[in-house]
């Protein structure tokens, strides 16, 4: 039978309104409808929120896929390949046609601010500390966090990169979880004055295809020393921000404490440490934080249309940035373009995770990890080896230390966190820093 209609969904009563209904021959076994089914972000089908339903499967969960720009040009970029005749890219251009389990990398002196690279198979691309910037990561909302202290940083630095469009991004910065005015704003009657107004949002004029280089001077007490910043950013065209940080107030792509922001969501995974920030402090939805199952993983959700972001700066050393990552930016697969002395997943949907390493001539399978019981409501974790930092000749899984590339297939998504090879720690899933 045939039934046509148009379906809205109410969230807030959780009632469906139909209208235009027409109905042919209900009384076959099968039948089918057409018609428009309208629902907002926050709203559930089959208890998961849609966006999950409508987002989850496409490009913007797989990073190995995606274009990614270079927003530092300082720093060499490292990557790996899963299979055979895999051509890579730059601004368009060949570079390499690349044999399963190559791993190498593109010399700093041969890239550029703003240069896209891409490829037509699976590769991860990595600079010291975080992973290339994903066009897959693009957003409009989005927030950072400076950590504070004698060992902190005095300035923020921002690689924005608008895709699609020229526009604007603007920015409020405050030494508390809330800005001055209590609540986000970004009204014409909040923008920065110097002298009326010294809290208010000011800009930075962005071109589409150019990384805009953003420098904030982070909070500091009265005797100028950093105290914790909490920054809030929108753009009004989508863009991809990679976040260091600095003692120096000029621009150069810092790589200290580096790391790929995500937008703000619903929900978020994240190992062991980090803030979680509200995009609106003004909102009284609760974060409900899950860490059943776990040894240091957390699953985090909002009861509500609340948004917020798990974001720190680290340790104020090193190459790592602290960061959560969103669950529909996690993918089903991942390539490693170094060796590994332990790797920690999660899940909060049925996935059965298969993880290899290439041994110079082949994929050898390491283990399986059986997470096909995950849930919401019972997410699932798995942590192998050790969660610390560097790889060496005894400090490693696999054969040897020098076993590399990685790979890690689900039949079902998942977050990873691994360890870089020698310095601070990293993760990836779009993610490549400290932490989630």
């Amino acid at each position: 039978g045939v039934f046509g209609c148009d379906l809205t969904y109410n969230p807030s009563t959780g009632t469906i309104t139909s209208t235009k209904v027409s109905t042919t021959n209900l009384t076959a076994t099968d039948g089918s409808f057409t018609g428009t089914v309208s629902a907002n972000s926050f709203s559930k089908l089959s208890g998961k929120p849609v966006e999950e339903i409508t987002v989850g499967t496409k490009i913007q969960s797989q990073n190995t896929l995606a274009p990614r720009v270079v927003t530092n040009a300082t720093d060499k970029i490292f990557y790996a390949a899963m299979e055979n005749n895999t051509r890579l890219y730059k601004n368009n251009e060949l570079l390499a046609t690349l044999s399963k389990g190559t791993s190498s990398s593109i010399a700093a002196a041969d890239i550029s601010l703003g240069d896209i690279i891409h490829s037509d198979r699976p590769v991860s691309l990595r600079q010291n500390g975080r992973p290339l910037a994903s066009l897959a990561a693009t957003g409009s909302f989005f927030i950072a966090r400076t950590r504070g202290g004698s060992s902190s940083y005095s300035h923020a630095h921002f690689g924005v990169y608008p895709p699609y469009a020229d526009g604007s991004i603007k920015y409020i910065v405050s030494n508390t979880g809330t800005p001055a005015a209590g609540y986000v704003d970004f009204s014409d009657s909040n923008a920065y004055d110097a002298s009326s107004n010294p809290n208010g949002w000011q800009s930075l004029a962005l071109t589409q295809g150019t990384v805009g280089q953003l420098t904030i001077t982070a909070p500091v007490d009265g005797s100028s020393v950093p105290v914790a910043g909490f920054y809030w950013l929108q753009s009004d065209t989508p863009v991809v921000i990679t976040q260091t940080t600095s003692n120096s107030s000029t621009w150069t792509g810092h790589q200290v404490d580096a790391k790929l922001l995500k937008e703000v969501t619903r929900e978020v995974l994240s190992y062991d440490e980090g803030s979680q920030i509200k995009f609106d402090p003004d909102n009284t939805g609760t974060i409900v934080n899950d860490n059943t199952g776990s040894s240091a993983w957390r699953y985090s959700r909002s009861d509500s249309n609340l948004l917020f972001a798990h974001n720190d700066e680290g340790d104020g050393d090193g190459s790592d940035g602290t960061q959560g990552i969103p669950w529909k930016m996690c993918g089903d697969s991942y390539i490693i373009d170094h060796g590994l002395r332990g790797y920690q997943i999660a899940t909060i949907e049925p996935s059965i995770i298969s993880a290899y390493y290439w041994n110079g001539s082949a994929w050898v399978l390491y283990k399986t990890h059986d997470l096909s019981a995950a849930s919401r409501d019972s997410f699932a974790v798995h942590v192998e080896g050790n969660d610390e930092k560097g790889v060496d000749n005894t400090n490693f899984i696999g054969q040897a230390n020098s076993d590399r590339p990685w790979r890690f297939i689900g039949t079902g998504r998942f977050a990873l966190r691994v360890n870089t090879p020698s310095s601070d720690l990293s993760e990836v899933g779009n993610n490549d820093k400290k932490n989630l």
